[in-house]
């Protein structure tokens, strides 16, 4: 038969939100396969899939809603924003989730190479 998503028969806000997260990325990640695999991908400086992300978000794919709402139970459809996409501000926002992850991962790279760079030639 057919394999339906999994339902989130819980309330817990911060659980929820992985779930759409969760979703939002794999969905993403099955229509560009270049993002999926390895963090060097996903986060590439050159070619970021978070802005990949928000363009493919921008568009509020429908077979996107149809699975958060079939996943997010119906008492927290307005607590995660589901109608007006609200949550993606919390996921690819100036302080969103993703978007402090690569924030975070470039600065480290960054210090990393400039670590490499001071060392090469000592």
């Amino acid at each position: 038969g057919e394999i339906r998503p999994p339902y989130i028969g819980i309330s817990n806000d911060k659980i929820v939100r992985r779930h759409i997260y969760a979703v939002v990325i794999a969905l993403f990640w099955r229509l560009n396969r270049q993002y999926y695999g390895r963090v060097k991908e996903f986060f590439n400086e050159e070619d970021s899939a978070t802005l990949k992300l928000a363009d493919f978000l921008r568009d509020r794919p429908k077979l996107l809603e149809l699975a958060l709402y079939r996943i997010v139970p119906k008492d927290m459809w307005d607590k995660m924003r589901l109608q007006d996409w609200g949550w993606v501000k919390e996921l690819l926002g100036v302080n969103g989730v993703l978007s402090r992850s690569e924030a975070e991962l470039v600065n480290d790279l960054t210090q990393l190479r400039a670590l490499e760079s001071e060392y090469k030639d000592a």
